[in-house]
């Protein structure tokens, strides 16, 4: 249960900085909106006329998961997850940026486990790690930035729109099971259960436009939410001489946390030089 409690308290503090970025989002648009002085009022314009309008970006995530308690101790322990990708900045109005983005997304699935040495009528548990993948996913997300002025080169922004994973197979952790000397297998067997290849989300961003000479440097926050799960292993334990035997769920719940950095070119760094 403090597993549980661990997980359900963190992920309620996750939605609360969701909920930041959003009223953070609207107050800063409904500044811009008062905001007379010309300059300010046309920073993505701006912005876009000095800049290419594609780039690239990668990112590292943390996924996030729930594990309900059981016998044997197993949990699915939170992802790492790297992905790289493009970005296309399609259409600027004042201080607001519309952009698309198409990136790739892979990470390995760990579980921990443990059995104890009186269910076993062993002298000693047996715990360990298993990790297995890699997973591999793409997603596409559509985003809505509202930039207000920090600096002359610098730029702040708060973004939001939806986001699309498109999901291959997810390798599970299969099964850990012990024969004893009259023949019955004790341990846990586990089921994968991912019936969608097609998952809808929303995401809200926070982040930077920093401008070099040379390139624009969006390092940006991501948090994203998604009202269905990603994965869920159903873990049920068998023939344990003490416990009771349990069935639990682990989810990797679709949601996560994200720093990334998108690299935009100038319009001048491919121009060729006439006077050469």
């Amino acid at each position: 249960m403090k597993v549980l409690a661990h997980f359900t308290a963190e992920f309620s503090n996750i939605k609360s900085r969701a909920g930041f970025m959003l009223a953070l989002l609207i107050y800063t648009a409904s500044f811009g909106q008062s905001n007379n002085n010309e300059d300010e009022y046309s920073l993505a314009e701006k912005l876009f006329n000095t800049y290419h309008k594609f780039g690239l970006h990668t990112g590292i995530s943390s996924l996030y998961v729930e594990n309900e308690p059981n016998a044997v101790s197993f949990q699915l322990e939170k992802p790492r997850a790297f992905e790289i990708g493009v970005t296309y900045n399609f259409y600027q109005y004042k201080n607001y940026n519309f952009t698309a983005n198409i990136a790739f997304r892979t990470y390995d699935l760990t579980n921990f486990e443990q059995l104890k040495k009186e269910d076993l009528n062993f002298q000693y548990d047996v715990a360990g790690d298993l990790t297995v993948g890699p997973n591999s996913q793409w997603k596409v997300n559509v985003e809505m930035n509202y930039l207000f002025k920090i600096f002359k080169k610098l730029n702040g922004y708060v973004g939001i729109g939806p986001e699309v994973f498109l999901v291959r197979k997810i390798y599970g952790t299969g099964a850990a099971l012990t024969t004893l000397e009259d023949g019955k297998e004790v341990g846990f067997t586990t089921t994968d259960d991912y019936n969608k290849n097609v998952f809808f989300g929303a995401s809200a961003s926070l982040g930077l436009y920093i401008q070099t000479k040379p390139l624009l440097l969006q390092p940006f926050f991501t948090y994203h939410y998604q009202p269905n799960k990603l994965y869920t292993e159903t873990v049920k334990t068998q023939n344990l001489i003490v416990s009771e035997n349990t069935v639990s769920e682990h989810h990797i719940t679709g949601n996560y946390l994200m720093f990334g950095l998108k690299i935009i070119p100038s319009r001048s760094l491919f121009r060729s030089n006439k006077n050469n």
